[in-house]
């Protein structure tokens, strides 16, 4: 709108004063008229207006000494001026603009000519004005931003700087732009040195390109990392530290590097090593412990039968130490001694019985009646308590060759070994599965799974080994009796770990074909 706008008309001649004034009053701007440079600057200092239309000739001070002293001012040198002037000569024209002024209108003008100028040029005043305070604005809420980032970047660096562990910062270049104070004590080496990959120069060299490759892997693909190597202490010493490292992005999502922390795990690995080897010594001293209640039961079973036998032996020769022996009491003790002599016998052979193919008595055996009567001989151990055993029969399963006890001893020792597997779980998941099976290649396949951790990779080889278990109860000799029942019947038996979780343990029996056969004739 026109009615807004002012405009200042300064002209010695009182026609074309008059005429300027005219025209631009009809177009609704404000305007005001001085007719010399004196009272043009005083009407200036009085009232700003927006736009000067300024004679070039005027006795007194002329049109340029009044645009250089606008111009000199801090409040007026902003105002757009246009020179008005009868003369043509270029010389005027080149001075004027020089001064600073936007425009050059010569007499006599047109209307339209002047009207077309005059609003071109208090547009363009309007929209600088509107550009300088946006600029203006911008530039107070950027430096207010600059502060504050200022300020949040101290207190970062004040946080980083007081923390315990060691922090540090990359660009989205993968290279490193930030360690705080407790890394640079520990390396011992100033900021301006580690930015970069200069940190690279105290990580161990043998630990240097797995450590690269995994920090690489994981920027590429923005994730999580944690990564474990050694690094140089600022007294020589190579610490091990665990490096852990979150990818952080900018407001819109912008990836903007990572930022991480190490610590120092030295000490609390070598606890660990103590820690393990203390619990080796205790688990030594448990088995010790378990061999000498082994060999107290085992003495306690041959006691009996044995004191038996010493007990009749000094009570016939007391029979026969008489003056006439008693012959019928002398056959009632060497009964005696023969039946506990017996009794000994096959407490020994019960021993004795897994290590020895040729002492079990060969039968047709039916895998999925002996593992059914196990089942049902277990349903009342505590150990059930809690879990389940789910038996998966396979149907018209060939029958094995083999001991009935010992490959019934076998079934039990798998199904309480998976359930002592699945005791420290709380969850409502413990559970074994039992499965019957014709065996690639031949035989009849049993398999144990339960729901338990499974088998660590360094025990596995072990777990049939005499005397060695990872429970802290039993005694670590189930497994291996089973492992020589199954071998002495010409089976195989093994342990895995399944593809989700727990253990496997599988075992192969040879079929009883020829016996089969005999039995139809």
């Amino acid at each position: 709108m026109t009615d807004s706008c002012s405009i200042l008309v300064v002209d010695d001649e009182p026609e074309s004063l008059a005429l300027l004034t005219g025209i631009l009053t009809a177009e609704g701007y404000q305007v005001r008229a001085a007719d010399s440079g004196k009272l043009a600057l005083a009407s200036v200092a009085a009232w700003l207006p927006q736009l000067v239309l300024l004679d070039i000739r005027m006795p007194g001070i002329d049109g340029f000494a009044v645009c250089r002293r606008l111009k000199a001012c801090e409040e007026t040198r902003d105002i757009p001026l246009m020179f008005i002037s009868a003369a043509s000569e270029m010389e005027e024209r080149v001075e004027g603009l020089a001064l600073g002024a936007v425009d050059y209108i010569t007499k006599p003008f047109r209307r339209e000519e002047l009207l077309a100028r005059v609003r071109t040029h208090l547009e363009l005043g309007r929209l600088r004005a509107q550009l300088e305070k946006q600029v203006s604005q911008r530039t107070i809420e950027l430096h207010a931003t600059i502060e504050r980032l200022r300020e949040s970047e101290e207190r970062f660096r004040n946080m980083a700087d007081t923390a315990p562990v060691m922090i540090w910062v990359t660009g989205p270049d993968k290279g490193f732009t930030f360690f705080n104070k407790t890394w640079l004590d520990f390396t011992g080496c100033p900021l301006d040195q580690e930015l970069g990959d200069g940190w690279a120069e105290a990580v161990h060299p043998e630990d240097l390109k797995h450590c690269f490759a995994s920090f690489s892997s994981s920027f590429d693909a923005r994730q999580d990392f944690q990564i474990e190597f050694r690094l140089r202490r600022a007294d020589g010493e190579y610490r091990w530290v665990l490096c852990s490292g979150v990818p952080r992005f900018e407001p819109g999502g912008v990836f903007a590097g990572y930022i991480g922390s190490d610590i120092d795990i030295t000490d609390q690995q070598r606890a660990e090593a103590t820690l393990r080897r203390n619990l080796d010594e205790i688990a030594h001293l448990n088995r010790v412990a378990a061999m000498g209640e082994l060999t107290a039961s085992i003495a306690h079973e041959l006691n009996q039968p044995l004191a038996a036998i010493l007990s009749n032996a000094q009570a016939a020769n007391r029979f026969l130490d008489g003056e006439s022996p008693d012959l019928a009491e002398v056959q009632k003790c060497l009964t005696d001694i023969v039946a506990d002599d017996k009794r000994a016998g096959e407490v020994i052979k019960r021993l004795r019985s897994p290590l020895k193919k040729d002492e079990f008595q060969a039968a047709v055996v039916d895998l999925n009646e002996v593992v059914g009567d196990v089942i049902r001989l277990i349903r009342n151990d505590a150990l059930l308590r809690g879990a389940s055993v789910t038996f998966e029969p396979c149907p018209d399963l060939s029958p094995v060759l083999g001991d009935r006890i010992q490959v019934h001893q076998v079934v039990l020792n798998l199904i309480v070994n998976g359930l002592h597997a699945t005791a420290d779980r709380r969850s409502g998941d413990r559970w074994v599965l039992v499965r019957t099976a014709e065996a690639e290649g031949g035989g009849v396949l049993l398999t144990v799974r339960d729901s338990g951790k499974g088998i660590a990779e360094s025990d596995l080889a072990r777990v049939f080994e005499p005397f060695f278990t990872t429970k802290q109860e039993g005694l670590g000799v189930g497994l291996s009796i089973s492992r020589s029942i199954v071998q002495a019947h010409g089976g195989r038996i093994w342990a895995e770990n399944s593809a989700g979780s727990g253990a496997i343990f599988s075992c192969v029996w040879p079929v009883a074909q020829q016996t089969v056969a005999t039995a139809a004739r």
